[in-house]
């Protein structure tokens, strides 16, 4: 972790320099769809033996991510991990929930504001525990410091099924990957782990000004993003249909279905709004505002009901995909009783 932190501070204030303002603001929020998606996909079952507990476990609010950025600090976003150690930065009660419980944000239902204030939760796993134990460990932290209390439960909800547009796909499929570089060029980049893997996110000039980020090492493979005329334009060198549904799943923030019987991985770009990306921003827990045009519903994100409408869903049909409407059970955790602030450290 120290070498991850002392990457990060040597790289910072270039990052910073490059990424100012909502540019930093969304590869942090689209970093951490990525990360989010394969933290899912990674869980295994829960632990059957007695619950464990973190040897010793520190809580406290988040610096605000604007005034770090303002000031050219590098955030203290995501998570680190190893087998003795954890760190979650700038996580709302929701998200940790969502991690404690494996499941996707669209499945827990509780109060508006468990999606709003940030914590920093820094534990020491105790003697012959792992990393695959930690959501047991955090489930028992969340009930003895927030007093949570859950029921699960199933709900009829309704989803969005992916599927192939009438015109056929209109992806490449990726290509093989190239010989492994002997040294990674960390020039200008920033190291984030995501507790499954390393990520590198790499700038090349100013977001919005010519400039573009690289992500490199997560589960869509190499991804570019740029700005440009209002429009951040990402492409993916391997993306799959199950990842794909995954992040569409939390920009649109309701379940989508992949129901494309797609195999294998594809070469996929899509192009969003600043106003969309301003909302998947938001519904991460990001301070930003509201961008002319922003839809009326409580995320600002295109209303599932109208898929014709959206830079999300004209992405999906640039892709020869479209998105279908339907209603099936979706199981969900459900939060009966959680406090607004933990007990003290």
């Amino acid at each position: 972790m120290n070498k991850i932190h002392k990457q990060c501070t040597k790289d910072e204030g270039k990052f910073n320099r490059r990424v100012r303002g909502f540019g930093a603001l969304a590869i942090f929020a689209f970093v951490g769809i990525f990360v989010g998606a394969a933290q899912v996909r990674a869980q295994g079952p829960a632990a059957k033996a007695a619950p464990l507990t973190f040897d010793v476990a520190s809580i406290k609010p988040s610096e605000d991510i604007n005034v770090a950025i303002g000031a050219g600090k590098m955030p203290h976003v995501g998570m680190k991990v190893d087998n003795q150690s954890v760190d979650f930065g700038y996580y709302t009660l929701a998200g940790l929930i969502t991690y404690a419980y494996k499941v996707k944000a669209y499945q827990v239902t509780g109060p508006d504001w468990m999606k709003s204030a940030h914590w920093d939760v820094a534990a020491t796993l105790p003697e012959g525990a792992n990393k695959d134990q930690i959501p047991e460990m955090m489930q028992a932290l969340l009930a003895d410091r927030f007093k949570l209390e859950i029921h699960h439960d199933t709900k009829d909800m309704p989803v969005l099924a992916l599927e192939v547009g009438k015109n056929g796909v209109k992806m490449a499929v990726s290509p093989p990957d190239p010989p492994p570089a002997n040294k990674p060029d960390d020039k200008d980049s920033t190291v984030v782990d995501t507790g499954n893997g390393q990520v590198r996110v790499k700038t090349t000039g100013t977001m919005g000004s010519g400039g573009s980020a690289q992500i490199s090492g997560g589960p869509a493979g190499n991804v570019k993003m740029s700005v440009d005329n209002g429009m951040m334009h990402m492409e993916s060198s391997k993306m799959t249909m199950e990842i794909l549904s995954q992040q569409l799943s939390q920009f649109l923030q309701q379940p989508v279905i992949d129901k494309t019987d797609l195999k294998g991985s594809y070469v996929a770009a899509v192009d969003i709004s600043i106003e969309d990306l301003q909302a998947v921003a938001r519904a991460a827990g990001f301070a930003v505002g509201a961008g002319p045009g922003a839809s009326a519903n409580s995320t600002g994100v295109p209303s599932a009901g109208d898929p014709s409408g959206g830079s999300v869903y004209a992405s999906i049909e640039k892709l020869g995909l479209k998105l279908n409407k339907e209603k099936l059970p979706v199981e969900v955790i459900v939060v009966d009783h959680l406090e607004k602030a933990p007990t003290a450290n």
